[in-house]
């Protein structure tokens, strides 16, 4: 995810692995909170 915040553009399909991070328990907090604030910044551009 860090190449994400480095400025790598997000699309579409991104986005959708993202969520599916975010909504998914069996990774840890951390990087669905992580996936979740990515998207969210994304959907509000």
């Amino acid at each position: 995810m860090a190449w994400l915040e480095a400025g790598v553009p997000m699309d579409d399909e991104i986005a959708k692995v993202l969520s599916r991070i975010a909504d998914t328990k069996t990774f840890p907090q951390k990087l669905r909170h992580h996936s979740a604030r990515l998207v969210r910044q994304w959907t509000q551009r």
